[in-house]
């Protein structure tokens, strides 16, 4: 089984973190988000993975190793993948990607095409069930799906009827039942016969709309289908709603130690904060999510509000608050080249936060936080050997 990893876009609503780090690279509790997108797959046989690169490859480069996947993912078909990178240096293609790659596709009858900027938590069922029943079906592409509410009102969505795919729209499509769109989707390899070379595409809207309405009006079977999941999906477009999706992925770890849609996040986290292991609050304060620097002198001494996520070596001396702020030494990142470019303290919020009036520009460094006694909004980067 081989994974397109889709991990070429620009993440711009997060900027300025996303001009140094690539979204699909930026952690999520600790651990990139790229390495979550592809965490709902642990149970299956997935032998191979491709990923695309566009924007500050050199990150997303150092993101997807053999390391990384043998960290995360121990005992786990995916800790022995094959990796394929497939390069988009000069244009983006979006769902053109996988016609650039079809040379590491086509001899795969079906193959996985995963966002991989999406925080998802299925039921540990679905993943296994849907991809049965698309290759029992036939189908050109079946969607993993949720019901959620914000469907054709916040965003757009999957209209169906049945199983079947009729239309992929912001609005509501009167006799269909909307669904929002997770990020995960099972490709038959003929999809690839559809997609024109060196052109950027939105496989949704350019290409599996064109096999809907061909079948609709020949009146054949649906070439797209949907599978319903009663998980979890997580939005993680801009700074607040980054902040704000792991606070409740906190929320549900703390609260929910017998749900299954958990189970391989958890697997997850063990793996990935071995060995010193992590720790969860959720308060009326906020929520805290913490490596080792939880158990050390200086944490215990810092009042944390809203959403707060630390990760990194525990001797660091904290500020006497933080609020809405995660601080992360990145320990994925080998490249010192990389590791270069990326300021101590990057503001999310300018203006908002006492930052500026300690030091201009960003050039805060971490052995100056001890001195602030306030930091809010804020990335901020520890440089291990620090």
């Amino acid at each position: 089984m081989v994974v397109f990893l889709l991990t070429a876009g620009h993440g711009t609503r997060l900027r300025p973190l996303t001009n140094f780090l690539a979204k699909p690279t930026l952690p999520f509790l600790g651990a990139p988000i790229a390495i979550h997108a592809l965490n709902p797959l642990r149970s299956l046989d997935v032998t191979e993975i491709v990923f695309n690169t566009h924007h500050l490859p050199d990150t997303v480069r150092n993101c997807i190793t053999n390391e990384s996947l043998r960290r995360a993912f121990k005992g786990c078909s995916l800790e022995r993948s094959k990796i394929h990178l497939s390069s988009e240096y000069d244009q983006i293609l979006g769902g053109g990607a996988i016609k650039k790659a079809e040379s590491l596709l086509s001899a795969h009858e079906n193959f996985w095409l995963v966002n991989g900027d999406v925080v998802y938590l299925p039921n540990p069922q679905t993943l296994g069930r849907a991809w049965q029943e698309h290759c029992r079906s036939g189908a050109m592409a079946t969607l993993i799906v949720l019901k959620d509410e914000r469907v054709g009102k916040q965003f757009g969505g999957v209209w169906c009827k049945g199983k079947g795919v009729m239309k992929f729209s912001k609005k509501s499509v009167p006799g269909t039942d909307g669904y929002h769109f997770t990020g995960f989707m099972i490709l038959s390899r003929e999809v690839l016969a559809h997609i024109p070379p060196e052109k950027e595409i939105n496989l949704l809207y350019d290409t599996l709309q064109k096999q809907i309405d061909t079948a609709t009006t020949s009146k054949g079977p649906f070439p797209v289908r949907a599978f319903v999941d009663d998980g979890y999906w997580f939005e993680t477009g801009n700074w607040p709603d980054y902040l704000a999706s792991q606070s409740r992925v906190i929320s549900l770890l703390e609260g929910g130690p017998t749900n299954p849609h958990l189970k391989d996040l958890k697997e997850l986290l063990t793996n990935w904060h071995r060995p010193y292991g992590y720790q969860l609050k959720a308060g009326p304060e906020g929520t805290l999510f913490s490596n080792a620097a939880a158990s050390s002198a200086s944490a215990a001494k810092t009042k944390f509000s809203g959403c707060s996520v630390l990760n990194f070596r525990p001797e660091l001396e904290l500020p006497k608050k933080m609020r809405d702020c995660m601080v992360d030494s990145l320990d994925w990142l080998h490249d010192n080249e990389v590791r270069a470019r990326i300021p101590d303290v990057i503001e999310m919020a300018p203006g908002q936060t006492p930052i500026g009036a300690t030091s201009s520009n960003h050039h805060l460094k971490t052995r100056e936080l001890a001195g602030l006694k306030e930091i809010t909004d804020a990335f901020v980067f520890v440089e291990s050997a620090d």
